[in-house]
């Protein structure tokens, strides 16, 4: 159920298709709109799918014995309710591969940072001779490494979105992973959940997903401020809690007189890190705790960490652009879909800065991230269905304020009379007005930049 424009189901019906199972893909999106991912298959795989393009058919679910529905889909749909009725096991990509791998597993989630501290830990297990399979929610299913054979060296490094653990049963089997991580819980995603406390409650689910003994490593004030301990007291008392925290920290992973540290021992001075903002600094506690779990020295590590690479679209610097009278430094932040974000990357930077931000509000308080703005934005560029929103709240703030309404033209006074030496593309908000997802935006950001 949802093959995607980016393919999301491909790796599901082709590994399903594999062992011998009937496959039927079902989308509400027109054939037409789904050609790029249907190509991606090859002709075997796509001849043997049965297609039901442009509308879902209550007999294909009630028909069904498995029905993998892709993340976006509510676990309250009611095909998927159907399917349940009628005694299909509904499952998703992901619980298909916990199910069956035999890899090792490392799992991260969060409102922010999931992807990056995945990517860093991948980075740093990988340094140390493990064979590593990233995956998840950052974009790369895993299903295709089931037909590999993998050895005590494979380490699966997956992130999980809130929607993909809302998904997964309560069922012990699941519970085999060497480390979970939560990087924050912030504010996102009340749309689908209903509530903070819902969504950071589907987060916590992560803690179901760790074996006994394993390592869990959540943030010192999220430990502090929310219900993780007692809500899953009996699932960690087996477990060892490594809690991180921008300062210094005697009990856990620190930030300490400009030094990575685990439990008051330095492990590599900060400035090995070469991913710029303090944000990629606490991102990267997360993924030297996790590879520390595992079994990683401090030195593999200290070694490792200046050759980190960074995500694109992650306070990515696309160099110097001088389309007018000065040079003009881009940074790409497309990843940002809420304010919280935007403000950790505003926050790193050394102003002046030109702001854009726009798109579709979730209705999150914009206060704090307007406020930041104060001595460091000399405009801000408001675009998008969320412009007038946006606009109202960042003028009560002060800042200088222009609204449009599409990115193009922001980006292009961006660049001319409204310019700044800095341009942050940081746009705090969702795509779904005028994109399909954060990628198709930021990739639209680069066309409208000067070749």
């Amino acid at each position: 159920m949802g093959f995607g424009r980016f393919g999301g189901g491909r790796s599901a019906a082709e590994f399903l298709l594999d062992q011998g199972a009937h496959v039927l893909v079902t989308d509400l999106s027109e054939a037409h709109t789904l050609d790029d991912s249907i190509a991606c298959l090859s002709s075997k795989h796509r001849e043997a799918i049965e297609w039901k393009l442009g509308c879902h058919d209550l007999m294909d679910f009630t028909s069904a014995d498995i029905v993998i529905a892709n993340p976006a889909v509510s676990t309250s749909n009611k095909y998927l309710q159907a399917a349940r009725d009628a005694g299909a096991w509904v499952t998703t990509d992901i619980e298909l591969f916990l199910r069956l791998t035999d890899m090792r597993l490392v799992l991260i989630t969060g409102t922010q940072g999931k992807s990056s501290s995945a990517q860093m830990t991948a980075g740093l297990l990988q340094s140390a001779g493990f064979c590593v399979h990233l995956g998840g929610n950052i974009g790369n299913s895993l299903l295709p490494t089931l037909t590999e054979k993998n050895s005590s060296n494979s380490i699966a490094v997956i992130e999980l979105s809130s929607y993909q653990l809302e998904a997964l049963p309560q069922d012990s089997v699941l519970a085999r992973a060497e480390v979970v991580a939560i990087t924050n819980l912030l504010e996102d995603h009340i749309s689908r959940h209903g509530t903070i406390a819902c969504y950071h409650q589907a987060k916590a689910r992560i803690l179901d997903l760790l074996k006994h003994g394993g390592v869990a490593i959540a943030s010192f004030k999220d430990l502090q401020l929310s219900p993780l301990r007692e809500e899953h007291a009996r699932r960690m008392a087996s477990a060892e809690w490594l809690p991180f925290q921008a300062h210094t920290c005697d009990a856990g992973l620190g930030l300490q007189g400009g030094d990575f540290t685990i439990h008051g021992k330095v492990i590599a001075p900060v400035t090995s890190l070469p991913l710029p903002g303090d944000f990629q600094q606490l991102n990267a506690l997360v993924a030297i705790g996790a590879a520390l779990s595992i079994g990683v020295s401090i030195d593999a590590i200290a070694s490792a960490l200046p050759k980190l690479e960074g995500l694109p679209h992650r306070a990515q610097d696309l160099g110097t652009f001088t389309p007018g009278d000065f040079p003009i430094r881009i940074i790409d932040n497309a990843v940002s879909t809420t304010p919280d974000s935007t403000q950790s990357v505003l926050e790193s930077l050394e102003g002046p800065v030109t702001l854009l931000v726009g798109g579709r509000s979730k209705g999150q308080d914009l206060s704090r991230l307007a406020a930041a703005c104060t001595g460091r934005v000399a405009h801000v560029l408001c675009f998008g269905e969320a412009a007038p929103e946006l606009h109202a709240a960042f003028s009560k703030a002060g800042a200088n304020c222009h609204a449009f309404a599409t990115m193009d033209e922001a980006v292009a006074q961006g660049l001319c009379e409204l310019a700044s030496p800095t341009l942050l593309f940081s746009p705090a908000c969702s795509s779904f007005d005028q994109f399909s997802n954060f990628k198709q935006r930021a990739l639209a950001f680069h066309r409208a930049l000067p070749s």
